[in-house]
């Protein structure tokens, strides 16, 4: 069974009063300006929220659940001054998931990333909505080729789960090919032993 966990970028900000007036000259979800500095206090409470919200799901995850931490989209940074999207290279969002990379890997959480993939290629924009794209770099929460991503997305979260249960059939002196088989889902074991299946997972 997996569990994935994911934030949700400056859409974690929104509960402070100030991030609404903030808002009224750029949106922060979707372009912010250049000149922008993140209150250090936002960036403090996504810390403590974040570590609470891993912590909460390992200590209630039983044996058979691997919980994962999926770092949120980052596109390549366009050369345009002004504004930036988020999740552009080095925008809050790229910031946040270092944070919560390091928060993971010290709770001895998985961590699964697609930057090298995200950031080969720009994501289509974002017209319509409450907060359409305005910036260079496109729509990168939604305008990424899931087609594409989807499949290293599975396979990577079964490589990850398969590794974490071999070290714990180790920590048990019991690492047999048969007992790695039985914990490891069908769909895994296709993906990790046929990799000409890869292309095909959806």
């Amino acid at each position: 069974v997996f569990v994935v966990l994911e934030g949700g970028g400056p859409h974690h900000f929104s509960k402070f009063r100030e991030h609404h007036a903030v808002r009224r000259p750029h949106t922060l979800f979707t372009t912010v300006d250049d000149r922008w500095n993140w209150p250090q206090a936002w960036i403090d409470d996504y810390v403590a929220g974040t570590k609470a919200f891993m912590k909460l799901h390992i200590d209630a995850a039983p044996s058979n659940v691997c919980v994962l931490w999926k770092t949120m989209h980052v596109s390549p940074r366009s050369s345009e001054q002004g504004s930036h999207h988020p999740s552009a290279m080095n925008g809050i969002n790229h910031w946040l998931n270092r944070l919560a990379i390091s928060i993971a890997q010290d709770l001895d959480i998985a961590v699964i990333d697609l930057s090298d993939l995200t950031m080969t290629m720009w994501p289509d924009t974002k017209r319509i909505g409450a907060h359409p794209s305005t910036t260079a770099e496109g729509d990168p929460y939604h305008g990424y080729p899931m087609h594409l991503l989807t499949p290293v997305l599975l396979d990577r979260m079964c490589a990850k789960c398969a590794a974490r249960h071999d070290q714990a059939l180790l920590r048990r002196n019991s690492s047999t090919s048969n007992a790695h088989a039985s914990k490891v889902p069908q769909r895994c074991r296709t993906a990790l032993h046929n990799p000409k299946g890869r292309e095909k997972l959806t």
